[in-house]
């Protein structure tokens, strides 16, 4: 995965001062992958803001600031990933952690029962 994230880092220098969305998605993911969160989440928030119909980004924006302890912008990135991918088991998964962290406990039950239903529906 390393070896991946020098790759990817190669390819968005290579693109100048426009960063290419895909490879810098790419690379946030890596950086994720990697526990470099910090720097999956400089990489992740702006294509959030670039696109709020891809659910990939704001994914990964989730997990990055969850693994940081941002629970509230973990919620607020699975939430916009959600109106875009209510079927995706990581968004509601991710979901149902950021919500049982910050204490809405009725909501992360309602959160990891979706999970887990969607979960066995594609293993």
């Amino acid at each position: 995965v390393a070896a991946a994230a020098i790759e990817y880092e190669k390819a968005l220098a290579a693109t100048g001062g426009t960063p290419d969305p895909y490879v810098a998605g790419k690379l946030a993911r890596t950086y994720v992958e990697l526990g470099q969160h910090d720097k999956a989440i400089a990489l992740a928030r702006p294509l959030v803001a670039l696109d709020e119909h891809d659910a990939v980004p704001a994914v990964t924006l989730g997990v990055a600031l969850a693994a940081g302890g941002d629970h509230a912008g973990a919620r607020a990135a699975f939430e916009q990933a959600l109106r875009v991918s209510p079927f995706d088991p990581a968004v509601r998964c991710g979901l149902a952690d950021a919500y049982d962290h910050l204490g809405a406990a009725a909501t992360a039950r309602r959160e990891r029962a979706a999970c887990e239903r969607l979960r066995n529906q594609h293993p």
